[in-house]
């Protein structure tokens, strides 16, 4: 039995509910650029996943548990409720939607996918993460999967920000061996529209991937946004925002 705990989460603007699931070693200010573009649409519900800051945490750990917490936030929304998730929050995304969650619309921004991780990065996390090296297995996170310059890393984990953000430094690893072990199961029978958006910049399987999902989901649209990356909701939000619009406003598939 995978029991939802309750998460904190942060609303803004007006109509109908968009809901905002971010990826690990992250949180919901992930959003902060992207939240005022989307409230002129929506009103727009960013969650703060299990283990993190306000939101509850609970062992053992499982990827359903976190699809259970998502559909308990979307379930006690009015319809329509459309769901965006980027990288992990992609994956709890489509599992709370395969799980029967109140969703009319999802939106996934290269969610991640079994051998996107280079080899030996879950050991070198779980050794970090096992000595308490809570800035180790941040830096090494982030230097792997949003490519931001090496050079910045030492910095940035020294701004306030990203110090409060080693408080769930532990959930990255879990989090990542999560989505390689599970087994979606058949996902040509999830109906939901949804909007797959892939950084022009990101690498090759990336794409694949998303072309991939595009194939096997039946109401699903490719997208890929030009000169970005895999964070894209910060270098370029209102490219994010426009698609997310155009997507969530009602454009036939």
């Amino acid at each position: 039995m995978h029991e939802p705990v309750d998460l904190d989460y942060r609303i803004v603007g007006s109509g109908a509910p968009l809901v905002l699931v971010h990826g690990a070693a992250a949180d919901a200010s992930t959003f902060r650029l992207l939240e005022p573009l989307l409230a002129e649409h929506f009103t727009v519900v960013s969650v703060a996943r299990r283990g993190r800051f306000g939101s509850a945490d609970a062992d053992p750990y499982s990827l359903e548990a976190e699809f259970a917490d998502l559909v308990r936030v979307a379930d006690a929304l009015p319809a329509p409720v459309t769901i965006f998730g980027h990288s992990f929050g992609g994956n709890v995304a489509l599992g709370a939607a395969l799980m029967g969650a109140n969703v009319s619309r999802l939106a996934l921004y290269e969610p991640g996918h079994p051998g996107d991780a280079a080899p030996g990065l879950h050991a070198a996390l779980a050794r970090m993460l096992a000595e308490d090296d809570r800035i180790g297995a941040m830096r090494l996170a982030l230097l792997e999967f949003t490519r931001f310059p090496e050079e910045w890393l030492d910095d940035l984990l020294e701004t306030p920000p990203w110090q409060e953000r080693l408080s769930y430094a532990h959930t990255i690893a879990r989090e990542l061996r999560a989505y390689e072990e599970h087994d979606y199961g058949d996902l040509s029978q999830l109906a939901v529209p949804t909007l797959l958006l892939v950084g022009g910049n990101s690498p090759p399987p990336e794409l694949e991937h998303a072309r991939a999902l595009s194939r096997t989901l039946p109401s699903a649209r490719l997208v890929i946004l030009p000169d970005q990356g895999h964070v894209a909701t910060v270098t370029a939000p209102q490219l994010v925002a426009d698609a997310i619009v155009a997507f969530a406003g009602g454009e036939s598939l």
